[in-house]
């Protein structure tokens, strides 16, 4: 109620310093438990260097999917890891007290379409000096029909999403084409693209192939993909005489019956090794040419690439560039033209895939210039 937004905005501008560090209170115990005195997470109470010696950055990733991961757990804890800034990106939003609390130079907050986000936002605007970056990696005004999660989308998102850009200083995308559909909605936007973690993606296994077995055809995802996966449904019928089709994540059940292997989801800190362990001859990106996808960007080629996997992929925005890889249009006789061709010389299918992981390690993991650029996105000027 507007009553009592404004009774706690008045309480906050007298009281927050001292509700933040109450000295009754012991600093290593949490303000997020009803009654207090059970420890909070160690690393929001715990500041091993000196105040100011780092930028402090408090990372608010949306849940747990991937996208988390990817957009705000690994580079902030790559930019950890290099000495470059200090904090914590707990799995839960602080409210304003415990922010006050941590202090932060920087606050990252991910997919922050809520109303209580957005309320939390105008408050952090207000009483916190912390640079708010907001962080966006899909064109989420615009779901195609059969993406799982256009379901639970609000039907305003796009009046959501501005409004809460209205109460952050920089605004971080993942695509130049997502930048640019999101273009007049911010005065600071930025393009942070997604990278790989070296520790995770390099050193992988690679299954040892018989020469004599039918090729290993494969696709991994999740299951926001059924529109995606249309696009191939015909092309996975057709071929099933001559390929194993190995699914991994995801398999609608009208293709169960044509795929030879299919593996389910596991937790992202398995997925690099259960993904290279498939040991596919070829791997396949097919994307639905929709606005959502065109703003989407290159990782699956990169987490293909880093296995070492050959790539057949949709020749869609995302996916074009100088990564070496077979581009198609979206048409049955096309796709099963290009994944005919790869599989006539495996050699050379073979040597393709080589060159796609060499080109993913030179130049799209998350270190040297590649995690520069997340530090010049997020920390101050």
């Amino acid at each position: 109620a507007p009553n009592h937004e404004a009774a706690a905005d008045a309480l906050y501008a007298r009281w927050l310093p001292a509700l933040a560090r109450d000295p009754a209170y012991n600093p290593n115990l949490s303000l997020d438990v009803p009654g207090g005195f059970e420890l909070e997470e160690t690393a929001l109470s715990r500041r091993p260097l000196p105040a100011g010696l780092l930028p402090r950055v408090l990372g608010q990733p949306s849940g747990g999917r991937g996208s988390a991961h990817y957009r705000v757990l690994q580079p902030f804890l790559a930019l950890q890891a290099a000495g470059l800034v200090e904090g914590a990106a707990p799995p839960r939003a602080l409210e304003v007290v415990e922010v006050e609390r941590f202090g932060p130079d920087v606050i990252v907050m991910q997919r922050r379409v809520g109303e209580d986000d957005i309320a939390r936002m105008r408050r952090l605007q207000r009483f916190s000096p912390a640079l708010k970056v907001y962080e966006l990696d899909d064109w989420l005004p615009d779901l195609p029909a059969r993406n799982i999660h256009r379901r639970h989308m609000p039907r305003n998102v796009g009046e959501l999403l501005r409004r809460g850009l209205a109460h952050a200083d920089r605004f971080v995308v993942s695509t130049p084409a997502l930048a640019e559909a999101c273009r007049g909605w911010h005065g600071d936007i930025r393009v942070a693209e997604n990278r790989l973690v070296p520790r995770a993606w390099t050193g992988l296994p690679a299954p040892a192939r018989k020469p004599d077995a039918r090729p290993r055809v494969g696709w991994a995802g999740g299951a926001s993909h059924d529109g995606d996966l249309a696009v191939i449904a015909e092309v996975v019928r057709s071929l099933a005489g001559e390929v194993d089709w190995v699914f991994f994540g995801m398999c609608p059940e009208p293709l169960r019956r044509y795929v030879a292997e299919f593996q389910p989801g596991v937790p992202i800190g398995q997925y690099p090794r259960v993904l290279a362990a498939l040991g596919l001859d070829l791997a396949l990106a097919p994307l639905e040419d929709h606005p959502f996808n065109r703003c989407k960007s290159n990782l699956r080629l990169l987490e293909y690439g880093a296995c070492g996997y050959p790539v057949v992929c949709t020749d869609i925005e995302p996916y074009r560039g100088d990564l070496p890889v077979t581009r198609v249009r979206n048409r049955h006789r096309d796709w099963v033209d290009a994944i005919r061709m790869h599989l006539a010389d495996r050699p050379a299918s073979a040597a393709a895939g080589r060159a796609l992981r060499e080109a993913v390690r030179r130049d799209w993991m998350l270190e040297g210039a590649g995690l520069d650029a997340w530090h010049r996105a997020w920390l101050p000027d």
